[in-house]
């Protein structure tokens, strides 16, 4: 009896932490990360060393990303860290730290790390680009002992997104990862090597029919990946985003600014819509000027040769980036027929004279 109670309580908890994971969303994303090892650790499920690891790990983040995550990714309350505002910082400073219990300090909305309070909840989009890209990723992937029938979509996802359909490096990674990270759930790691022993069977495409998956030809109505811009520097420089990061830094702010995009509007989300990939909707970017604006930006950035002509029409692509003041979707058509005036065509170049 007392075994069968325990079989249903874990079917419980497990379909409790399924709600939570949003195993549907393929992105490696760091609140979906950390509220995954928060819950396993309260349900008693995962020990507190690799919780307090996972906590390190994200600490390193910082160090290492510190210019950008300043600017544009943990907000919470840094900025409460100044004079004016000095008594508010040390009182939420002091309720985290006043925490006696490891289980209460990680039910808190926020961390105290060097002087600055952070949020926990970010939407934070890791990529290849961040240095333990492979740690998050082993986490992300662990979470889908919860469901294995939906690995093959992340990993097909992964495949596009972030080894641009290189199926050796991610077979290497894929390889690596599961012999680095021992925490990674038995079920995951069969699946995982069932998936390596299916990628070696497949057969190799021949020089001609690889680059014509790179090239596909011109009445191609749609590519999978055809859903945000491509920066058209980053065709011969796959380092282009990284070498020209402060301009786009500055050029996100200025945008910010003038308010043509939302204040919280996060640079992961914003460097997203110029990688040629998909993008969900709950990040595309939250347009907050008029739309005659955004047909201004785009189209001086297309004139300017700065982004690649898309295949399914550029208006399409910015109704896949951007929402509009009301956070509703753009008409695309409506869009393309707007008519910029000189004057609205002479700020948005005020603003975007240094994109690289």
């Amino acid at each position: 009896m007392i075994l069968g109670f325990q079989f249903f309580l874990n079917i419980d908890i497990s379909l409790r932490i399924m709600e939570i994971n949003h195993l549907d969303n393929y992105n490696i994303e760091l609140s979906n990360i950390w509220n995954h090892e928060k819950e396993v650790f309260l349900y008693g499920l995962q020990q507190k060393e690799k919780t307090k690891y996972v906590i390190s790990q994200r600490e390193n983040m910082i160090d290492l990303y510190n210019h950008a995550m300043d600017l544009c990714v943990f907000y919470g309350y840094s900025h409460l860290n100044k004079k004016q505002n000095g008594s508010v910082y040390l009182q939420f400073r002091d309720i985290y730290r006043e925490q006696k219990r490891f289980k209460d300090l990680i039910t808190l909305g926020w961390f105290d790390y060097k002087g600055k309070l952070y949020y926990v909840s970010q939407n934070i989009l890791i990529d290849r680009s961040f240095e333990y890209f492979h740690f998050f990723f082993a986490l992300k992937v662990d979470q889908y002992y919860l469901d294995v029938f939906k690995m093959d979509s992340f990993i097909g996802y992964q495949l596009e997104i972030n080894f641009n359909w290189d199926t050796v490096s991610l077979m290497v990674f894929l390889e690596n990862l599961i012999v680095q990270y021992d925490f990674i759930h038995k079920k995951v790691r069969k699946k995982i090597k069932s998936l390596l022993t299916a990628i070696k069977e497949l057969p190799k495409l021949s020089s001609e029919e690889k680059n014509n998956k790179n090239n596909p030809p011109s009445n191609t109505i749609k590519r999978s990946s055809d859903n945000s811009y491509i920066l058209i520097g980053s065709k011969t420089d796959p380092d282009y985003f990284l070498k020209h990061n402060q301009k786009f830094v500055d050029i996100f702010e200025k945008l910010k600014e003038n308010k043509y995009i939302h204040k919280d509007t996060l640079f992961i989300h914003f460097k997203a819509i110029f990688g040629g990939g998909c993008i969900l909707p709950e990040n595309r970017i939250h347009w907050t000027a008029n739309a005659v604006d955004l047909k201004a930006c785009i189209q001086y950035l297309f004139t300017k040769s700065k982004i690649e002509k898309p295949y399914s029409g550029i208006w399409r692509i910015t109704t896949n980036c951007f929402i509009d003041k009301n956070k509703k979707e753009f008409n695309s058509r409506r869009l393309g027929n707007a008519v910029p005036k000189p004057d609205t065509e002479y700020k948005v170049r005020k603003v975007l004279s240094r994109f690289p």
